[in-house]
């Protein structure tokens, strides 16, 4: 909340100021309310992305499991379990497929 209340005081100040004459002084603080507004936004962005990143590492991506499912299943499907020699008998043992 104090985030909300800072940047509503640099909003109003800032509209306070665009009722002066425009001298140095006032445009020298109208650029640091700008800067500082934006570093609220900015603030208020970066703690979304954080909330997000904290919510998928605790939750996870809810396909995770079907694509891990898939992975395994195609790994599976293409392993080669036996070969079939010329003389026509089924090989399974690792080193005589070689």
């Amino acid at each position: 909340m104090e985030r909300v209340a800072s940047r509503k005081k640099l909003e109003k100040r800032l509209l306070k100021l665009y009722d002066l004459d425009l001298e140095y002084d006032v445009l020298v603080e109208i650029i640091g309310i700008h800067l500082g507004i934006n570093i609220e936004v900015n603030k208020k962005e970066l703690f979304w992305e954080q909330l997000a990143r904290v919510n998928w590492l605790k939750n996870g991506d809810r396909n995770t499991k079907f694509f891990h499912k898939v992975a395994v299943g195609r790994q599976h499907r293409n392993r080669i379990h036996r070969l079939k020699t010329e003389a026509g008998s089924w090989v399974s043992n690792g080193d005589d497929m070689l």
